[in-house]
């Protein structure tokens, strides 16, 4: 609403309302004469602050006192430095004014909350709404200010009202109302030890900028020591253009609210003044993890992190963040002009070619002759051309440098007339009773044979079965046979040996438990049978088949873990059921054979630190940075011609993550910390060996070259364990907040690093690096950084580390 189209609305009074007149009414009652305030304590560099929460109704005494020490040990335990308090966020004030209706009973809770905070070296900065008048259903358009005591004899002043919706606002043109706020304010600014007075959210009502440099300038001229600000704009977007003149005006700090994705209104307002304190994380844009991000990247001097509540982790992180920005360095993208893909000699059948490469940014780009449409900052690009049948020629020119290619596009072969096999799927009971071990690693026990994604349940090496009978089935065109187990499941029979004798019957029997730290370690001796483990959040559940379970008595033994451990013969084999304590937080299980019997590991949740600044110690991360070595991943735009391919984008985000999380007290290894190559095999074996809380594969995206790849773009995430979906879904929105980029839904794969039973795990796709633009930001410092922001915020929400503050 402008100034010229304010309006007044006239309605009758209703009770409530009189109330809360009649208390401002009476403000002169508890002023307190005006003095000088003490030295504040400023903060130095950047602000990590948090607003406090008001004292409780009507505290007063010792009360009061306990609300702001309970405040400034909430600071001090989320390491800020920094804190807001709203001391006049309407209709009321918790001070003693000589104009406003004054905290009762005589008590100054900002006053004591200064000295308190001061006394600790915490800056306090002073919040004001001061054109709030009041919410009520029905509302005056006058209301008249009696002076106070110590000022008998003065006028009284009637102050104009607005109503906008169901609240009243305090008229900025209202000369005579001006010249009581700015005597309010400038009594704040000589009487409190306050590093600064920021004048809140002004926009409903439109203050012109003369009206609030006046009040900047009654600040700073009652006390040139305090810092004078706007915060909480949410039409502040629309006033870029009154930014300089708001800070010659008197203006330091400017805070405004998330306004747009790429933080465009924060830079206007750096580029008017730098200031030092920042918006509060609970707007509606954007959230935490954005303030988040971009206080690690560097962009903010200075960060609010909300309202401080019982989780000073959720605080501390963000303070920590602030205070040990990444150090990341961007994969070199070449700014010359060169073709990644095709070869410059290349063969096809399809009738379309996709060209990826690189060029000077400042130059124009033709192919063809014709003007190629870039929107990277670095130069690459990606053109999509249809073929003729036989040669095609391309040259891709800038300037006096050229580069070409021949494309010969030819007829598809006709077929060689041979049939596919038609495989026998019925049941073959020729080696019925015979025996099998598991081979493999991990085999998948398939509900359907002829599907290798239809996995009933991942069974482990050396695990030994009785065979049902074979079925064939298809693998790549050939014929192949599988196993049909006790379960009623498939295995395809490369992934086990067939023994010569049939093995008898396992008799299994628990031996010996061990504990360490957050492991419990079952041994259990007398085979290997095939074993289908089913959980829920406090129960484990292995059911063994083809064997019998005799002796668990050490498993009886364990009331900090186990309130109940029963054994029961079943239809194919027996049971055993663990019932866990409801104090232990059961977090996974993992199940491996020996020589003579079976080891289960079962572990517990990660504990929380007790370090709000370290809100990770006690939790264990193995980072996955996918392929190396000879194995390149996607190529992307110049993998191809011996640029940066996926491996290099993959351990340079490794390494930049490893830092975030350790600057929060995480313990993080990894499987590769240079250009080698882990096998798949490598890569499963070491979680087992370490047993982390987080396997984190880290990959990045491509797809085959039959589309505009600048079309394609977003993140994803793959998981195959349901315990592993929450970690999957946080940590997709916490990266595409923290990147801006789209995010695909959780999804299902049986990728081998996520066949993890003892941790969570999950594999995720960063961005294509077939996209141009994408490739640049996954590759470029800023993006490496934002996405192990990303990353690190999902981790923390999936712990719980950002809960909602009170």
């Amino acid at each position: 609403m402008t100034q010229n189209t304010r309006t007044h609305k006239k309605s009758s009074l209703t009770v409530a309302l009189v109330l809360v007149l009649a208390a401002v009414l009476l403000a002169g009652l508890f002023v307190l004469l005006p003095g000088k305030a003490a030295v504040p304590f400023a903060p130095q560099g950047a602000a990590a602050a948090a607003r406090t929460q008001p004292p409780p109704e009507g505290a007063t005494g010792e009360a009061l006192q306990q609300w702001a020490d309970k405040a400034v040990a909430a600071a001090q335990a989320a390491g800020l430095n920094t804190l807001l308090f709203e001391a006049h966020p309407g209709n009321q004030v918790y001070y003693q004014s000589p104009v406003f209706a004054s905290y009762p009973g005589g008590e100054d809770p900002l006053a004591l909350l200064c000295r308190t905070a001061n006394a600790k070296q915490i800056a306090v900065y002073i919040l004001v709404a001061p054109y709030t008048a009041g919410v009520g259903s029905m509302h005056p358009t006058k209301l008249t200010f009696t002076p106070p005591e110590y000022a008998k004899g003065s006028p009284a002043t009637t102050a104009t009202l607005l109503t906008l919706g169901d609240i009243q606002y305090f008229d900025p043109a209202d000369k005579s109302y001006a010249k009581l706020l700015v005597k309010d304010l400038a009594y704040l600014a000589q009487n409190y030890p306050a590093a600064g007075i920021l004048i809140q959210d002004p926009s409903a009502v439109s203050p012109s900028v003369e009206e609030l440099t006046q009040l900047a300038a009654a600040i700073t001229h009652a006390n040139a020591k305090t810092t004078v600000g706007l915060c909480d704009f949410n039409e502040l977007s629309g006033r870029r253009k009154d930014l300089p003149a708001l800070v010659s005006g008197g203006f330091s700090l400017l805070v405004p609210r998330i306004e747009s994705e790429d933080g465009s209104l924060y830079a206007d307002c750096l580029a008017a003044k730098a200031g030092a304190v920042w918006p509060d994380t609970l707007s509606t844009l954007g959230g935490e993890e954005r303030y988040y991000a971009l206080a690690t990247a560097n962009k903010l001097p200075g960060a609010v992190f909300g309202t401080l509540g019982s989780n000073a982790r959720h605080i501390g992180a963000m303070v920590t963040a602030l205070g040990n920005p990444l150090n990341a360095e961007s994969l070199p993208v070449p700014g010359t002009l060169q073709i990644g893909t095709p070869k410059p000699e290349s063969t096809t059948t399809r009738e379309n070619c996709l060209i990826l490469g690189t060029s000077d940014p400042a130059q124009p780009l033709l192919l063809n002759g014709c003007e190629v449409a870039r929107t990277t900052k670095n130069g690459s690009f990606a053109v999509f051309v249809p073929l003729a049948m036989g040669d095609n020629s391309f040259t891709l020119t800038q300037g006096e440098t050229t580069a070409a290619l021949t494309v010969t596009r030819n007829a598809p072969e006709p077929g060689t007339g041979g049939k596919t096999p038609t495989p026998d799927t019925s049941l073959n009971t020729e080696l019925a009773g015979r025996t099998i071990q598991i081979t493999g690693q991990i085999a998948s026990a398939l509900s359907d044979p002829k599907s290798d994604g239809a996995i009933s349940m991942t069974l482990k090496e050396g695990m030994t079965a009785t065979v049902q009978g074979t079925v064939e089935t298809l693998r790549s065109g050939k014929i192949v046979k599988a196993y049909l187990l006790e379960s009623g499941d498939y295995l395809l029979a490369r992934n086990a040996d067939l023994l010569d004798a049939p093995l008898p019957a396992p008799a299994l029997s628990v031996t010996g438990t061990t504990q360490s730290d957050r492991l419990l370690t079952v041994q259990l001796e007398g085979g290997s049978p095939l074993c289908y483990p089913s959980r829920t959040e406090n129960s484990l559940v292995l059911d063994f088949y083809g064997a019998s379970l005799g002796d668990i008595a050490p498993l009886t033994t364990l009331p900090e873990q186990i309130a109940s451990a029963t054994a029961e013969k079943t239809e194919k084999g027996a049971r055993l059921t663990l019932q866990f304590a409801p104090q232990f937080a059961f977090w996974g299980y993992d199940l491996a054979c020996t020589d003579t019997g079976m080891t289960l590991r079962i572990t517990s949740a990660p504990a929380l630190g007790s370090d709000p600044l370290k809100p990770l110690a006690g939790v264990k991360i193995l980072l996955d940075a996918g392929h190396g070595g000879t194995d390149f991943g996607a190529a992307g735009i110049t993998g191809l011609v011996g640029g940066a391919c996926e491996k290099d984008v993959n351990l340079a985000l490794a390494q930049v993550l490893r830092q975030r999380l350790e600057q929060l007290g995480a313990t993080v290894t990894m499987t590769r910390t240079d250009d080698s190559f882990p096998s798949l095999q490598d890569r499963y074996a070491l979680g087992g060996e370490q047993l982390p809380d987080y396997f984190l594969a880290l990959h990045h995206n491509s797809i085959e070259f039959v589309k505009d790849t600048n079309t394609v773009n977003g993140i994803e995430c793959y998981y195959f364990e349901q315990e592993s979906l929450p970690l999957a879904q946080n940590l997709l929105s916490a990266v595409s907040v923290s990147t801006g980029r789209r995010a695909a839904a959780a999804d299902t794969a049986y990728f081998y690093v996520c066949r993890q039973t003892a941790f969570r795990s999950v594999l995720f796709e960063f961005g294509y690096l077939v996209n141009p633009a994408e490739n640049e930001s996954c590759f470029s410092a800023a993006g490496l950084r934002s996405a192990a922001v990303g990353i690190t915020n999902g981790l923390m929400a999936d712990l719980g580390v950002f809960e909602p503050l009170a």
